[in-house]
């Protein structure tokens, strides 16, 4: 997820939420960033999915359109 992460980064981050939010705290706010980061990495599904099934409906219009101003007109 992060591959620019090393080990000593990953170590002093660790430092500092031990300090930040105490041993005690830091499985809590642990818990409670991972259910944060599993409903933001939803919503960013639900939205990609919105704009594709939109982006779809546009193109079928448009291919439509298409398809009528191209189809040969009758002659009177």
């Amino acid at each position: 997820m992060f591959p620019h992460i090393s080990l000593p980064e990953i170590i002093v981050i660790g430092i500092l939420a031990i300090i930040f939010f105490g041993k005690d705290k830091l499985p809590e706010a642990a818990a409670s960033f991972g259910k944060a980061l599993k409903s933001f990495k939803k919503e960013i599904t639900d939205v990609q999915d919105t704009v594709k099934n939109e982006v779809a409906e546009v193109e079928s219009a448009v291919s439509l359109k298409d398809a009528k101003t191209d189809s040969p007109q009758s002659i009177n």
